[in-house]
């Protein structure tokens, strides 16, 4: 049944404007901002005498990362919306009677809005890609083209933010009911990581600053912060040492506030109850009177 479950939300999204409206909006927020890096919108004026260049790994990590945190905004109407719809129809009790187990219901939820999530983030990198191959770039503004680059990106940062940044709003959104919370919720993560930022400022606390990112922003600024600009424009992104605990360290995160969120779910509870009503209905219907 996880698999039945799991096509269903996949073709409702793919059946659903907000899906499109949510791509498109992700593909020209990121070919917008990387193409005024590279001077693609004719503002050479403004990028010209930068000597980094616009696609450089570090730069292509940085761009895509910024562009993603909008996007984790979004994660509430589309991770944490495939279980709220039987909430807000007040038709999970129903769904609760059909012969699956809470396993297949609980994960077929979690993974289809996350694969949902993956999409939009990936739609982020190819409108990055795209902007880079247009001829009205500033050629003293870009690097050779690596496709590693993008790679490194989306296994090392990407796919493992989204992740942690999926299970954390399917978690909210599932014990409150309201999608509105999830949002509530990932606003106040980023203000609270910002003034950790802050606090964690200085040489002392660096490498705990790195550990408690969950993006690994601030973990790969430690590796690089003492880089040339040639280095910046021509070494790739580092993985090792302080980032590859912290990558652990936020996966295994996500990994517990799933769990525990799957054992918390009260799923047999609302199941034996709804089936409960449904033999008293019938006890009381005229036959068996």
């Amino acid at each position: 049944m996880f698999n039945t479950i799991f096509w269903f939300e996949i073709k409702s999204w793919f059946t659903s404007i907000s899906f499109y409206l949510y791509m498109a909006g992700a593909f020209i927020v990121a070919a917008f901002f990387m193409g005024t890096a590279t001077g693609a919108f004719d503002m050479a004026s403004v990028t010209v005498t930068s000597l980094n260049k616009a696609n450089a790994p570090v730069a292509l990590l940085g761009m895509i990362l910024g562009v993603c945190s909008f996007a984790y905004l979004l994660l509430p109407n589309i991770v944490g919306s495939t279980i709220h719809k039987d909430y807000k129809s007040n038709i999970h009790k129903l769904m609760y009677s059909f012969p699956f187990s809470k396993r297949d219901y609980f994960f077929a939820k979690f993974f289809s809005g996350f694969a949902i999530a993956l999409i939009l983030v990936t739609v982020i990198g190819i409108g990055v890609l795209l902007i880079t191959f247009s001829p009205t770039n500033n050629v003293e503004l870009m690097a050779p083209f690596d496709g590693m680059a993008y790679l490194k990106t989306y296994l090392f940062f990407v796919i493992p933010n989204t992740f942690f940044f999926s299970c954390f709003v399917f978690a909210i959104v599932t014990f409150s009911r309201n999608i509105i919370a999830g949002f509530v919720a990932m606003v106040a993560f980023y203000i609270l990581q910002s003034v950790a930022d802050v606090m964690l400022n200085n040489r002392d606390w660096a490498e705990l600053a790195g550990l408690l990112d969950p993006t690994g922003a601030s973990t790969l600024v430690h590796h690089i912060k003492y880089w040339t600009i040639i280095e910046n424009n021509e070494n790739p992104i580092p993985f090792e040492g302080l980032l590859i605990w912290n990558r652990i360290i936020w996966i295994s995160v996500g990994l517990l506030i799933l769990l525990a969120s799957y054992f918390s779910f009260e799923f047999h509870s609302e199941k034996e109850g709804w089936n409960l009503f449904k033999k008293k209905k019938a006890l009381a219907s005229p036959k068996h009177v």
